[in-house]
């Protein structure tokens, strides 16, 4: 199941036994919406749409950490499960 926070309103992730997938990211300077939105352990669910979660407007000479997570409950099926992200890197000129 996707997590129910968004790249907009991240939240704290689900519960244990909750099924959820979800990400994060540790950059606190996204250049759009609320900065710092992901600060504090908070996670957003997986969109068709490209979503920033790096920034920088200079350039760039750091890490930065994207983290992905995945919730489980009793009643998941067991198995393997697939997915495919993209990312896009679009430079500031």
């Amino acid at each position: 199941a996707d997590f129910t926070g968004t790249n907009a309103t991240p939240t704290a992730f689900s519960a244990a036994g909750t099924p959820a997938f979800g990400y994060t990211t540790a950059d606190a300077t996204l250049g759009t919406g609320t900065a710092g939105r992901f600060t504090g352990g908070n996670w957003a669910a997986f969109t068709t749409s490209p979503l920033e979660v790096v920034y920088s407007a200079v350039a760039a000479a750091e890490t930065i950490r994207v983290g992905y997570q995945a919730g489980i409950s009793t009643t998941t099926p067991a198995g393997s499960y697939l997915t495919t992200v993209i990312y896009t890197a679009t430079p500031i000129y």
